[in-house]
């Protein structure tokens, strides 16, 4: 964690002064130091799942759940880190357009959990 705190700081400060001198290329800077942070999250996020996956094992809880959750949790990472940029861009339209997509995409993914839900709904009313 404290990696990518520094790099972080780095990217910042040289962000700060690339702007002052030249303004175009802040955005590489900024691009390139969210590209680094966004990899070392990936890895993270990998190791969160496997412990996720092995609890899950563990506890005897259907893989589809985790798995889901897993997806909407990196569905919602992305989409709000890609929102970000546009934001930071001047794109605030685009922004939004990313918000819904990724909100789709949650709904989308959570359909067999809804559909599950649904039927263990109609067996108890039977």
């Amino acid at each position: 964690m404290l990696k990518v705190i520094g790099i972080v700081i780095i990217g910042l400060s040289l962000i700060v002064i690339i702007k002052s001198l030249r303004p175009e290329y802040s955005y590489l800077v900024r691009l390139a130091a969210v590209s680094i942070v966004f990899l070392s999250a990936i890895v993270a996020f990998d190791s969160v799942s496997s412990y996720i996956q092995s609890l899950s094992d563990f506890n005897n809880v259907d893989a589809l759940y985790v798995k889901t959750a897993l997806k909407i949790t990196a569905v919602c990472i992305v989409c709000k880190i890609v929102s970000d940029i546009c934001k930071d861009c001047g794109e605030s339209a685009l922004a939004s357009q990313t918000e819904l997509f990724g909100r789709a995409t949650v709904l989308l993914i959570s359909f067999p959990i809804i559909k599950n839900l649904f039927d263990f709904a109609t067996g108890i009313l039977k």
